[in-house]
Formats: C-alpha cells, structure tokens, sequence
C-alpha cells in the first residue's frame, strides 16, 4: 500500500485503502485527512462522503458526524448507510428521537437483520419495551426465510433482562456469527452461568500465525 503511493501519489484508490489502515491502528487524524483527500478528488461521490462521515463516528467526534453526513443525504437521501451512521450519530448524542427516525429510514430503504437489531436495542436501552419486542419479532420472522446472526436475537432480548430468551438464541449460534459472544454487547449476560458455557464454545478461534 504504502509502495503504491510512493510509485504514484495521485492513487486514490491505494491512498483511501491507507486511510482505512491508518483508522484501524489508531492514527485517526491522518486517517481524516487522508480521506478528505480522497473525497476532495471527487467531491461528489456518494459513498466517499458517507465514509467520511463513518471514520467521524468512529473516533467519536459525533457533531462532524452529522455535518458530514446530511451533506451526504443532500447528494443522495436514499442512500441507506449514510440514515444509518447519522442515526448512530444522533444516538452517540443522547438525541434518541432523531436516532429511531434514521435508523427506521435506513432500514426501510434496505432491510438489513442487524439495522433491526440495533433498532431493537435501543428500544430497549431507551424503555421502550413493547417496540424492542415488536423488533425481535421482526428479527425472528426474518430468521425463518433466511440465516442471519442468533446473536442478533440474543442481544435485544438481553438488553430487555429476558435472559432465558437470549440464552436459547446465543445456544443457536455460530462462532463466527457476529457480534461476537466477547464483545461487551453481552456484558448483561456475563453473570449468568449459561452464558460461561456458550462463551467457551463460541470464542472465535485465534487465526494461526503461519
């Protein structure tokens, strides 16, 4: 990659891959100002501006978020991800009304198993009980037509306390299912000693290093 700008600087293509690397290993300014480089080379692009907006999330600058992404929404307002980071972004915000609107337009446009399930769980975090359910039902009925991460059920029904419930989802689970039984989505079921069982079957193997 970075051979690639050395041979041709003007490579946006290998200098918006670097910009991803460099937000991965935490040198998030660069990262920024690599990628307004890129979108500085075609200003119009689309998902250009919703990344952008992505890499503002990602290092919790949500306010540069919003900006960024409503510009991206004037470009295109049925362009699904970019609903989806300025819901998240709104909701970083503590601004949850806002939030379930982008998220509900995001999922509208292109009905994806974890939008539902995000949907869902703010639902829950926010005491909005009989919504969160309606979403894991939703969520359920979509299992039936097509595969999509148990996880995602578990999630919401642990976020609703419902430990029974997510316990019998996670037993469905794979360990490459995402999210992954480690991350701290979970952390209402840690306590539970189900969940020390399905943890040590749904750790997500260490890649060998050869």
């Amino acid at each position: 990659m970075n051979l690639a700008l050395e041979l041709n600087p003007g490579d946006m293509r290998a200098l918006d891959y670097h910009s991803y690397f460099l937000l991965e290993t935490g040198r998030t300014y660069e990262a920024i100002a690599e990628k307004n480089k890129v979108l500085k080379h075609d200003p119009l692009s689309v998902i250009t501006n919703a990344e952008l907006g992505g890499y503002f999330l990602d290092t919790r600058r949500p306010d540069e978020a919003i900006a960024q992404l409503q510009k991206t929404l004037e470009l295109d307002p049925n362009y699904a991800a970019a609903h989806m980071r300025l819901g998240i972004a709104y909701e970083n915000k503590k601004q949850y009304g806002q939030a379930v609107m982008e998220i509900r337009k995001a999922i509208l446009l292109d009905r994806k198993p974890d939008r539902l399930a995000h949907l869902g769980e703010l639902y829950a975090r926010t005491g909005r009980r009989q919504e969160a359910l309606e979403m894991i039902g939703e969520l359920e009925q979509m299992s039936k037509e097509r595969y999509g991460s148990p996880m995602l059920i578990a999630l919401v029904y642990a976020r609703l306390h419902l430990n029974d419930a997510a316990i019998a989802w996670l037993e469905k689970a794979k360990p490459d299912d995402n999210p992954r039984i480690s991350e701290p989505v979970f952390d209402t079921l840690r306590s539970d000693p189900r969940f020390k069982i399905l943890e040590a079957r749904l750790k997500p193997e260490q890649p060998c290093p050869y």
